[in-house]
């Protein structure tokens, strides 16, 4: 935002063009702002890392929906725009929105970013889409939180599998919310404790996928060489109702594993079965027979509280998976 202001003054000030001064790099977000498309109308852009969670203001999305408008930039302006039903205080924003589409372009059902490790599939599911987006991430990454591995699912409106996103670093719980039992992780435990993996190391998954399956493989063991000796990811959804979740690992160290889910949803445990239940979706979520899970309460911040589903296993080294069943939500509500 204030960067666009300054630059929008510079080019005034150069006698050149607007779109003359604007650096070649903004332009080539286009997939980001794909990639990170929120289904779920709470959201604008999927909170993953230290991104924030909410609507962003129109006065940050402007003037690169400006700059690009055919991608997914649109798609966010006009959100944010809606949300505040045009009112606004920025001058850039109220000198470039009627240049702005009045709608972004459609979603691509795959779409990979090799140079960050972010992936996204999008295919159709009931009358809606189902999302599945999976982060990645460079060795040596700023900011980075303990979330290599970690995928976020939308059914519809819903948010089914979660990243909170990050909160104020002068709040205990926001400044905790990087850490591994915030995401959606295969998590070592030894004697209770849960062991945390290196941030500084990255890891990409090698993904694939159409507008029916989706395909992904994440190598996590650099990422955690104290604990782990392996912890192989696959992610692996032949139709848009079914998505299965494969650990393959062995620890190094640790009595068992715990698998973590963080979700905003209604959940009900049925021995190891759970349900989570939204607005528009119903998932059952299934794991190893010889597997425990238990649900609890957490307060993220703000006026938020979500669920942590944990999944546990006492094997040292195993295969556990977890399969998602998603259907139509019979909740009915608008």
């Amino acid at each position: 935002q204030m960067a666009g202001e300054a630059l929008y003054w510079y080019a005034r000030a150069r006698k050149s063009t607007f779109e003359e001064v604007l650096p070649e790099s903004l332009k080539r977000t286009a997939d980001y702002a794909e990639c990170l498309l929120s289904l779920d109308p709470k959201y604008g852009l999927i909170p993953v890392a230290d991104a924030p969670y909410g609507i962003y203001a129109p006065e940050k999305l402007a003037l690169l929906a400006y700059i690009m408008p055919h991608s997914h930039w649109v798609t966010l302006f006009r959100q944010a725009w809606s949300h505040c039903s045009g009112i606004t205080a920025d001058m850039l924003a109220l000198l470039l929105e009627p240049k702005i589409p009045a709608e972004g372009p459609g979603l691509r059902s795959f779409l990979s970013m090799p140079d960050t490790g972010a992936v996204s599939s999008v295919r159709k599911w009931n009358d809606t889409y189902l999302k599945i987006f999976q982060c990645g991430g460079n060795s040596g990454a700023n900011h980075a939180h303990q979330d290599k591995g970690s995928f976020v699912i939308q059914a519809g409106r819903d948010t089914v599998a979660m990243d909170p996103g990050v909160g104020s670093y002068d709040d205990v719980i926001g400044s905790s919310l990087g850490k591994v039992h915030w995401h959606n992780m295969l998590i070592p435990i030894e004697d209770g404790a849960l062991m945390e993996p290196d941030i500084t190391i990255g890891a990409k998954p090698q993904a694939e996928g159409n507008d029916t399956y989706f395909h992904s493989v994440m190598d996590l063991t650099p990422t955690w060489q104290k604990d782990y000796i392996l912890w192989r990811r696959t992610l692996y959804s032949k139709t848009a109702e079914v998505l299965e979740v494969k650990d393959e690992y062995a620890l190094r160290r640790g009595t068992g594993v715990a698998f973590c889910l963080i979700t905003p949803l209604e959940v009900k445990v049925d021995g190891n079965q759970a349900l989570l239940t939204g607005k528009d979706s119903q998932t059952i979520v299934t794991s190893n027979e010889d597997c425990r899970m238990r649900t609890e309460s957490v307060p993220a911040g703000g006026s938020r509280t979500l669920q942590r589903l944990w999944i546990e296993s006492d094997h040292k080294q195993g295969v556990l998976k977890t399969i998602f069943r998603f259907s139509e939500s019979t909740k009915g509500e608008s």
